[in-house]
Order: structure tokens, then C-alpha cells, then sequence
């Protein structure tokens, strides 16, 4: 219900603005009339996308067509809104400059000239569908590798691994896309690879065709999963299942250590989860309590600040490094500064304490299938020792 009221308050507000923004002096009525449906239709896509894409009447192929159509439609119109916003302000910033100047230049680019905004119209929607197909081709290729290296005096060989995060496997989500991924992780040859939440986000049972295809990832010591919060939204239970089904292990608030390498992996469940579970609220000191101070300790968790802001650093003392998701880096620019505002860490390498904090910007997308300026990304970590 929440989801639903918010979409549609965001949806009638944007639909207000953009179709006023776009108006001419002279359009025609019915054309004002089509301008405003048509946007209307896309910003409130995601209801009635989710509606009928879970309703039944179309099979798990046809409604992730569907999904990803109408959340395509809600990502053009979002960035139509934001073209059109920095276009008005500079517009309008200049001409009243000018006007103030007694410029005649003031006059040559009043916006109430109807040719002249039906030109800015034109360049207007150009630039946006240019910057929604980039954005499109951006969030549905498969991620570049990006690799963070990291020095300890705990490791004595070199430990490689791999995290991948915010896979947000739906219908929507290309079989393909799956497979040259996994096909691109093993590639690396990682020691362990460890998926840091949001891997599924839709039903398990009208996804696993897709989510299967994750068994195939090879590693020496095993792979690693812990729930996020669309696991959790999605009865994380299902997903739990899958997972061990393709021969992960799930972290629970517990860990493992590594053979012979002198890593533990350790793993918490989502903050969300004490909404549906007091039992499943996130414990860092429980989920590392079989680590020893001389291992190197790895701590999986979805959010990057699991307890608060407030309260991590209580914590930062019991592992070395946590890997973290949830953020995407912002996904779709200028999203950045909202997610930024309500996350510390945004992407990226942080110090926490004694520890490290890496959030990734994710390896799939959530909504719309784009991203801009924050490109997905698998990453390849690599342990070495200090003395090298």
C-alpha cells in the first residue's frame, strides 16, 4: 500500500509538471490532451506493470517483457522531468538576466514564443531518449570487473574472491545474462565467491529458471549468500532453499572458516528482517563468535551500516572487512545525492574504525533496467600479504 500511494503522488506530481513544462502557447487542446496521458501512463507504470506481471495471465516470459517495458516508460519519463527542470532553470535564469539588463538579447529567447519552445521540445525529448538508451545499455550489459586490492599481515599467500551483489533476479532478468556472467566470474578463477543480498527479487518459484543458472559459479572454497532486504520481501525462506539447492551456503548471522587460506567468512541477515522476525535481526558479535583473532575476517552483510550509523563502530574491532550492497552507487544519476543522504556510504572503499567497508554498486539494476553514472560491477578482491 505504501509503494502504491507513493507512486502515485510522484507519478501525478511529475505528470503535472512535465506536461506544463511542455506546453506551447499555441498547442492544440487534444494534443495537450495525448501529451498528458502519455505521461501519465509511464510515470505510473510501475502499478499497474506489478499488477498485471503477478496477476497470472501472462507466463513468467511475457510479464517480464512487460515489467521491463513499463519500468523503461517510468525511467524516460523521470529523466524527461529532469532534462526539462535543468533546462527551465537555465532558460528561464538567462532570459531574466537579460530582461533585468534590458537586453535585447532578452527578447530573442523569451519562452513564451511558441516556436521557440516547440525547438526546446524537440532538443528536449532527442536528449532524453539518447540518455535512456545509453542508460538501458548500461543496465542490462553484463559488469565490468573492477578489483580492489587489499594487504594484511594475517594472510600468508594470496586470497582472491569475488562479490556479487543487487543481481535482482526477476522475470525481467535475461537467462543470457546470467550465464555470461557466470561464464565471466569464473574466468577469474576466485578462491570463494560471496553474493551480498538482493540476488532474488521477485517469487522464487517463477524465477528459479533464471536463478539456476548461479549453480555454475566454481570456486575453490564454496559460494557464500546472505538475504537483503528483497529476499525478505519476496519470503526469504524460498529463496533460502534455492540458494542451497544450487549447493550455496547461507549465512544466518553465522560463519565458516576457509580450509587452510586463514579466512573466516561471516555472515548477517538484513535489518529488515526484525520487522518479520526478532530472531532474524542481524548480530555481527554472534555471526563471528568461532572466528579467531589471527584470521582474517570477511563480514558479509547487505546494508553498509546494519546497526545505525550510530552503533557500527562498536563492532568494526571483530573482522577486517565487510562487503556491503544495497546502495547501487545511486543507479540513475542525479538519484546519487537522494541515496547518498540516507546512506553514509554510497560505493566504494571506507574506513570503519579498525576495519574496512566496501560497497559495491551492485551487478544488476531495481526498476528500471538502466543505470547512469553508476555502472554495475563484479568485484575481484584480492587478499596479499603485507611484506609483499
Amino acid at each position: 500500500m505504501t509503494f502504491f500511494m507513493l507512486t502515485m503522488f510522484v507519478g501525478i506530481l511529475g505528470t503535472a509538471l512535465t506536461a506544463k513544462w511542455l506546453y506551447s502557447p499555441l498547442m492544440p487542446f487534444y494534443l495537450k490532451s495525448v501529451i498528458f496521458i502519455v505521461i501519465l501512463l509511464s510515470w505510473l507504470a510501475p502499478v499497474y506493470v506489478r499488477t498485471l506481471a503477478h496477476s497470472g495471465i501472462l507466463n513468467d516470459v511475457y510479464a517480464g517483457w512487460v515489467y521491463n517495458a513499463g519500468f523503461y516508460l517510468f525511467g524516460t519519463a523521470f529523466f524527461l522531468f529532469s532534462v526539462l527542470l535543468i533546462r527551465n532553470v537555465v532558460w528561464y535564469s538567462c532570459y531574466g538576466f537579460f530582461r533585468i539588463l534590458q537586453n535585447p538579447i532578452a527578447e530573442r529567447i523569451d519562452p513564451s514564443q511558441s516556436h521557440l519552445m516547440n525547438q526546446a521540445n524537440l532538443i528536449t525529448l532527442s536528449a532524453t531518449l539518447l540518455i535512456s538508451f545509453y542508460a538501458v545499455y548500461e543496465g542490462i550489459k553484463v559488469p565490468d570487473v573492477k578489483e580492489v586490492v587489499l594487504k594484511s599481515d594475517k594472510v600468508t599467500q594470496p586470497f582472491t574472491f569475488v562479490q556479487l551483489s543487487d543481481i535482482h533476479i526477476h522475470r525481467g532478468v535475461r537467462v543470457n545474462k546470467i550465464m555470461h556472467l557466470v561464464d565471466k566470474v569464473n574466468a577469474l578463477n576466485p578462491d570463494a565467491v560471496l553474493l551480498t543480498g538482493d540476488i532474488g527479487d521477485d517469487d522464487a518459484e517463477h524465477s528459479a529458471y533464471i536463478a539456476q543458472k548461479l549453480a555454475h559459479l566454481e570456486s575453490r572454497y564454496g559460494r557464500f549468500v546472505v538475504m537483503g532486504n528483497h529476499e525478505g520481501y519476496r519470503r526469504y525462506r524460498h529463496w533460502g532453499h534455492l540458494f542451497e539447492s544450487l549447493g550455496m551456503k547461507v549465512l544466518y548471522n553465522d560463519g565458516t572458516s576457509l580450509g587452510d587460506s586463514n579466512i573466516f567468512i561471516a555472515g548477517i541477515t538484513d535489518p529488515s528482517f526484525a520487522h518479520w522476525d526478532k530472531k532474524m535481526a542481524p548480530d555481527i558479535p554472534k555471526a563471528l563468535e568461532e572466528a579467531l583473532p589471527t584470521q582474517y575476517r570477511i563480514l558479509m552483510s547487505h546494508s553498509p551500516l546494519p546497526y545505525g550509523k550510530e552503533r557500527i563502530g562498536d563492532f568494526s574491532n571483530l573482522f577486517d572487512l565487510q562487503i556491503s550492497g544495497h546502495t547501487h552507487g545511486g543507479q540513475i544519476f542525479p538519484f546519487h545525492f537522494l541515496v547518498k543522504m540516507a546512506n553514509e556510504y554510497l560505493a566504494g572503499l571506507y574506513p570503519q574504525g579498525k576495519a574496512l567497508i566496501y560497497v559495491s554498486r551492485g551487478t544488476g539494476y531495481w526498476g528500471p533496467p538502466m543505470r547512469l553514472f553508476a555502472p554495475s560491477e563484479i568485484t575481484l578482491f584480492k587478499i596479499i600479504p603485507d611484506t609483499i
